[in-house]
């Protein structure tokens, strides 16, 4: 684990010197000790002053470049802005940042700091095990290789989120026996670039925004959703081109919120109590006969008693789960009982918007993993479909391995 992270943006300011139009980088430096967090930055020669507030708290305000943050908890989550200005009391430049606490009990999977300047967002994440290089893509772009634990986005927008995916290929996957115990790394965070502020006075700023922040915060409830469905409405069950009986589908694409699923599994935390919630719903299943004759309906409905949640543990940063799901068919197919639809994942919801999964799902039906924060908007994190659409139910059955939850798939 990285304590101190280094945040290097692009600077005009060594090549053309300083004007109000060309503002400098602050450079932060986080050092993480217990119970406090130290901040340093840079020296510019224009400021008079530096001021930090941190949830429209002033807590500095002075010419030095470093600041000490005490009297901290164990895992707090925590934000910051850092403003520069001169003299005249105008912002020269300013960073924004999210950090949090180390935790001596309750180790964090992927302890992410985020420092966004108008143009550009620093992105610092925990080494993950077993992972040699990470491959970035940001609003579903083309995937960049590196091989350190953090990323720079540059030439970016003032006051524009971006959606930043990180995926690590678990090396030892080959030497795990077990297919429940295999997986990769996968990551999504929404990151925001913040306004420019350069030659404002920091005065009419705070007046204007009422001490709040260009950086949405995010809700004080986090909750994932994860929908199995089966597309097509009918689907059949074929073997050398032969239908041997048909079911009912879902007849739909991907949604968080319209249609029929199979199963749907909701996890939250809530981070204010730090109490979390669990939720998990069976819907029927109806097969037909070869004909796909609706008349031949057989609805039944499986039991979720195979559906859990594990809790690793809970801070103010950043929530660890396990989830396990197996929801054992009530059908049989020419009197074989059908496979659960299965599948498990490490889960950690962050306050900071990111969200990591470490895990597999069968190769049949079709996946979709969505995140909600403070009842607003569902996000996409996952999707999956079958390659060989419902020609793939077959690879319910163990003999098929699980496929790998990331956005990544050469396929």
């Amino acid at each position: 684990m990285k304590k101190i992270y280094m945040f290097f943006v692009f600077s005009l300011f060594m090549l053309f010197g300083f004007s109000p139009e060309q503002p400098v980088d602050l450079n932060v430096t986080i050092k993480k000790l217990p119970n406090k967090i130290e901040l340093s930055w840079s020296n510019i020669k224009q400021a008079d002053n530096y001021v930090i507030y941190s949830n429209d708290t002033l807590l500095y305000s002075g010419d030095k470049n470093k600041f000490m943050h005490e009297g901290l908890k164990d895992g707090d989550y925590l934000e910051y802005d850092i403003f520069a200005v001169n003299s005249k009391g105008d912002i020269l430049t300013n960073n924004h940042i999210k950090t949090s606490v180390v935790h001596p009990k309750h180790k964090s999977t992927i302890g992410i700091d985020i420092i966004s300047s108008f143009n550009s967002v620093k992105v610092d994440w925990y080494d993950l095990s077993n992972a040699t290089s990470y491959l970035i893509s940001v609003d579903g772009g083309e995937f960049h290789t590196v091989t350190k634990s953090e990323f720079i986005l540059q030439d970016l927008y003032a006051s524009e989120e971006y959606n930043m995916v990180i995926f690590a290929e678990d090396q030892s996957n080959k030497t795990k026996s077990k297919e429940e115990q295999k997986g990769d790394h996968y990551i999504s965070l929404p990151v925001q670039t913040t306004q420019e502020y350069t030659g404002i006075s920091l005065e009419d700023y705070l007046s204007k925004k009422g001490n709040k922040f260009s950086v949405k915060a995010v809700g004080n409830v986090s909750t994932i959703k994860h929908r199995t469905f089966i597309s097509p409405d009918p689907f059949k069950f074929t073997f050398n081109n032969t239908t041997l009986q048909c079911g009912k589908g879902d007849g739909r694409s991907f949604s968080a919120t319209k249609g029929t699923s199979r199963t749907e599994v909701y996890t939250s935390v809530d981070w204010d109590t730090l109490e979390y919630g669990f939720s998990k719903y069976v819907y029927p299943s109806v097969l037909y006969n070869s004909n796909c004759d609706s008349s031949s309906a057989n609805s039944k409905t499986s039991s979720s008693s195979g559906i859990g949640l594990g809790i690793k543990y809970i801070n103010a940063s950043e929530a660890g789960f396990h989830v396990t799901h197996r929801a054992k068919s009530p059908h049989t197919l020419l009197g074989v009982p059908l496979p659960d639809i299965y599948y498990y994942y490490d889960l950690t919801i962050a306050k900071n918007g990111a969200t990591y999964m470490y895990g597999s799902h069968d190769q049949f039906p079709w996946h979709e993993i969505y995140r909600q924060n403070k009842g607003g908007t569902w996000t996409s994190l996952y999707t999956f479909s079958p390659k060989k659409g419902a020609g793939d139910a077959w690879k319910l059955l163990g003999v098929w391995p699980n496929q790998s939850i990331n956005v990544y798939d050469p396929r």
